[in-house]
């Protein structure tokens, strides 16, 4: 599944831009135009992970969030945390930002980087500097707005963050009583978290995504007049299996250094490309798709403005079809369920609509 660009994260962001008379490249959703057009609070919600596939499995019907999707839009291409809270926060798409996954080799330092993180991928070497903010730096759009108090919220692994989703929730409610004109990012790392490790289906990812449902709810209900609050998911996630490339020593023998970006979108810098082709193929043919850069970016996949981006997929992108993504060898940790794949289920998110 491709990503349509007319109908995903960025034109939320557009409408969000739109209301508080910032410019952007995308078009705006009417129906969130609307909503907001003269809101005194806009409180841009994301869930993380809390994609279709997630809302159907586990909330009813009659629930608060799936009774308050105005319609399903798409995340950004890779649908992923890294991407699409990047988009989210800077209205551009990840061709532009240069934020696609993850962790990303950054041939200025030679080094492949977790982003969020800011150590490196593979040795857990730390850096003296944030090297993901260096060299592709980025400028949330709200920066640019005029005579509106803006703020963002995330959970505890931010300073100054929140231990709970009804913590943040009691901060989402003072704010829309102020009498000024707010604007409020919040981000919350769940059900991701939970579903990374004990898969899509399981209990307790059923408890964790009421439990927001319920949250929610009662945050709506307690706000002041005056408050829009727009919620989506950055991805979706699928059950998957691990596939470990050390297991596969001739391929592994065609790469330069270890794959970057995400296991289920990736990377690779080859020394032979031809071999390299003739045993992905062989191997993976059958999961993944497999294109040189050059291709993969003219197919779409990260924008149309992709200039930022191109140096981090190296000579060859793969994409996930399938339930497998890839890793070096096997680790402590092994994950149930992960996105970042070209499936519907890591593509399709909610769009919540709430008026007071």
């Amino acid at each position: 599944m491709k990503i349509d660009y007319s109908n995903c994260i960025l034109n939320v962001t557009s409408s969000i831009m739109k209301k508080f008379n910032t410019d952007s490249c995308y078009e705006s959703l009417v129906p969130v135009d609307v909503m907001i057009k003269d809101a005194k609070h806009v409180f841009f919600v994301v869930l993380d992970g809390l994609g279709k596939n997630i809302i159907e499995k586990h909330l009813s019907e009659n629930s608060f969030i799936r009774g308050n999707i105005y319609k399903w839009i798409n995340s950004v291409y890779p649908p992923t945390t890294v991407a699409a809270t990047t988009a989210a926060i800077t209205g551009e798409a990840p061709g532009k930002t240069g934020w696609i996954g993850w962790h990303q080799y950054f041939e200025k330092i030679k080094k492949d980087v977790i982003l969020f993180r800011n150590i490196a991928t593979y040795t857990n070497e730390t850096f003296t500097v944030n090297v993901g903010k260096t060299f592709i730096p980025t400028v949330p759009f709200y920066q640019k707005f005029r005579g509106v108090s803006c703020k963002e919220l995330f959970p505890s692994f931010r300073e100054g963050g929140y231990k709970s989703f009804k913590d943040m929730g009691k901060e989402m409610i003072r704010i829309s009583k102020t009498n000024e004109m707010t604007y409020t990012y919040c981000y919350w790392d769940n059900p991701d978290y939970i579903i990374h490790e004990f898969g899509i289906n399981h209990k307790k990812v059923k408890k964790v995504v009421n439990e927001l449902d319920k949250e929610l709810y009662k945050i709506y209900n307690k706000c002041g007049n005056g408050t829009a609050i727009i919620m989506i998911a950055d991805h979706g996630l699928v059950d998957t299996e691990e596939i470990y490339l050390n297991e596969y020593p001739d391929l592994v023998e065609t790469l330069e250094f270890e794959p970057s970006i995400e296991a289920r979108t990736t990377s690779f810098k080859v020394k032979n490309s031809k071999l390299f082709e003739i045993l992905f193929n062989k191997y993976f043919g059958r999961d993944f798709k497999l294109y040189k850069s050059e291709d993969f970016l003219k197919e779409g996949y990260l924008g149309e403005d992709y200039e930022v981006a191109r140096p981090y997929l190296l000579d060859y992108v793969s994409v996930a079809t399938g339930n497998y993504a890839f890793a070096m060898e096997k680790g402590d940790f092994v994950m149930k369920a992960t996105h970042a794949g070209s499936t519907p289920d890591e593509i399709i998110i909610p769009l919540v609509l709430l008026k007071k």
